[in-house]
């Protein structure tokens, strides 16, 4: 028996086709936020564990990474007490060590699963080579056929919102809710600046899987000229309808680089950390 542990849109995504590739069985979840509803799109039958995690039980931990992180910290505290095997599913090339902090302690599991060659590279200058392990990632392959059979048009641009928190330090609830606002704001007056480069007049806001889309509702329905609507698609239609994308390090920006659409990096300061050459830095 292997116990799953998803919570982040990004992790959950890679995590999951992982396993419905590998069709592996004998599985109990704990599955919180964004990854409830992305396990049960792959038609895994979900049975989310919610008493007291019996750690003897379990074979195996697999578990993919928040950040900040949380309670897939502390279980993998508990099971590897009872050394029981556990596995990381790593989706991100960012704050490697702080995504295995908890409390100022490290804890760290038996082996990380990267899926492309750059975070693979990273992890290993963070971590214990030996432990770093680099894996197909299936959840680009799924996307690569879906796309595929996509139509693809010009319909909009496409900002893709993301929590305002640069370090587990400075991260807060309260915090996060009216500095995206004002990360929305600067992204907005960026496509106006550029907004010779295009030919739609209609801005598609995508809050992130962990933000709420009521905070949205504050914005203006207009401003200079464009149209702002909140979207209600999912990411790939966004993307596909999409003339240009803005985001800041998006996970996203893989998506819309296969479908070869234009991509805005708006960096606040920070570095360009997405291993894709089509990429506008601003």
């Amino acid at each position: 028996m292997i116990l799953i542990y998803s919570k982040d849109a990004g992790g959950a995504e890679i995590l999951s086709s992982w396993l419905k590739e590998k069709k592996i069985k004998n599985i109990d979840f704990i599955l919180k936020g964004p990854a409830i509803n992305i396990f049960k799109s792959k038609s895994f039958r979900i049975n989310n564990i919610k008493n007291k995690i019996q750690v003897s039980k379990y074979k195996k931990f697999f578990f993919s990474t928040n950040f900040p992180p949380g309670d897939e910290i502390k279980l993998l505290k508990r099971f590897k007490k009872k050394n029981v095997e556990t596995v990381c599913f790593l989706d991100h090339w960012v704050n490697y060590k702080e995504r295995f902090t908890l409390q100022n302690k490290t804890i760290l599991p038996d082996k990380i699963y990267t899926f492309d060659n750059t975070a693979f590279k990273i992890a290993k200058q963070k971590f214990n080579k030996s432990n770093i392990f680099l894996k197909k990632n299936y959840y680009l392959f799924e996307q690569k056929k879906y796309i595929n059979n996509l139509k693809k048009n010009k319909k909009h641009i496409l900002l893709l919102s993301s929590p305002a928190y640069n370090s587990m330090k400075k991260y807060s609830k309260k915090m996060t809710d009216k500095k995206n606002m004002e990360k929305i704001q600067i992204f907005i007056k960026k496509i106006i600046l550029l907004k010779k480069n295009f030919n739609s007049n209609l801005i598609v806001i995508r809050p992130h899987p962990s933000e709420l889309k009521k905070n949205f509702k504050l914005l203006s329905k207009k401003i200079r000229g464009f149209s702002i609507k909140i979207s209600n698609n999912s990411l790939i239609e966004d993307i596909a309808d999409s003339e240009a994308i803005f985001g800041t390090n998006s996970m996203a920006f893989l998506t819309a680089s296969l479908m070869k659409k234009k991509i805005y990096n708006i960096l606040f300061g920070k570095k360009n950390t997405i291993p894709i050459k089509n990429i506008i830095n601003i």
